[in-house]
């Protein structure tokens, strides 16, 4: 297998349409360079490269699948509320693991300590302190590339009872990218990936940190305050996103991916969320109606029913929205299970 090629070395191939130069000649051409630098790294941290699974499963319950294709709507949880407890917090993890393993050159040309790009990935109190202020949120639809999972269908299948909701990913991708900022995100799961991939962004840092100084060095400070401040505010918003990409090992057989929708909010214009319960708290879920695809409902292109599940009135009752929905392929698992003991 080739190995794999760091972000600098596919900005340096050539015949690429974009500029790679570090000394754009204005204010305005080094925070457009950033922005743009910023937003292709982040496509190379966290966007899949290579095939999408051109179907992806949402495991769930019977009495949930139901309420799906019955409202045309599915629910993306808060971030804040997934079922891994290190969900968010194991990106600190990385970050520290990054200072002592991967990061010592890098890490240092980040100082003096001062900085507040040094302070973040160094220092977990300014880290959450900052993080709290961030208005971005995240609400998340988890999928898998893997549509007959018994762990999947024990833990999130209602005990092998349940659905698991094939959605066509091109549909759901290309629709929510346009209207949200939203990606379509592949899991990393390797912590020596997760090192290089936090080690990429400190570089990126280093050198437009360099680049600032040696264009607005000698010019009123303001322009250097500027140039900085932006290219600091694209660093911590990397970082950000990234922490939602990454999970335990632990959970690596999930091979999740994720439709990730960030949301801004605005205080004196409050986000009409929607409130349900869910384990022991009452949590915000964002909704996704069908009918703000352009073919009016949610893209779903097959379902697969648990090893327990009784498919015979649920095949009925699919067939019963075949006007909306179009044909759906059906089919059941086949993994020996007889569910948990009473």
């Amino acid at each position: 297998m080739e190995p794999r090629k760091t972000f600098q070395e596919l900005e340096d191939t050539p015949n690429t349409s974009y500029p790679k130069s570090l000394y754009p000649e204005s204010l305005e051409q080094y925070i457009d360079e950033v922005s743009e630098r910023a937003a292709r790294l982040y496509k190379f941290l966290i966007v899949p490269r290579g095939a999408t699974p051109e179907t992806l499963w949402h495991y769930t319950s019977t009495k949930a699948f139901f309420e799906i294709l019955e409202t045309n709507t599915i629910h993306l949880g808060d971030a804040a509320y997934m079922n891994d407890p290190t969900e968010g917090i194991i990106f600190h993890e990385d970050l520290q693991e990054a200072v002592d393993l991967i990061g010592h050159e890098d890490i240092k040309a980040l100082g003096p300590k001062k900085d507040p790009v040094y302070d973040f990935i160094s220092d977990p109190g300014f880290r959450m302190r900052l993080m709290h202020s961030f208005v971005d949120r995240f609400f998340i639809l988890s999928l898998s590339e893997d549509n007959n999972s018994l762990d999947q269908w024990r833990i999130y299948g209602d005990d092998a009872r349940g659905v698991a909701i094939g959605f066509d990913s091109g549909l759901l991708q290309s629709h929510w990218a346009s209207v949200h900022r939203a990606d379509l995100l592949k899991i990393t799961y390797d912590r020596k990936q997760r090192h290089e991939l936090i080690g990429e962004v400190t570089q990126l840092y280093v050198q437009y940190k360099d680049s600032a100084h040696a264009l607005f060095g000698n010019s009123p400070p303001r322009g250097l305050m500027t140039a900085l401040g932006h290219l600091r505010g694209e660093i911590f918003a990397l970082l950000d996103k990234f922490r939602y990409a990454i999970k335990h090992e632990g959970y690596r057989s999930e091979v999740e991916w994720r439709l990730c929708v960030h949301v801004r909010t605005d205080p004196m214009r409050p986000q009409q969320f929607l409130y349900l319960a869910r384990r022991n708290t009452v949590s915000e879920v964002l909704s996704i109606n069908g009918g703000h695809f352009k073919q009016g409902f949610l893209p779903i292109s097959q379902l697969a029913w648990g090893p327990l599940h009784n498919k015979v009135p649920s095949e009925r009752f699919v067939a019963s929205y075949a006007g909306r929905y179009g044909p759906i392929g059906m089919s059941q698992s086949d993994l020996p299970y007889r569910g948990k003991a009473s």
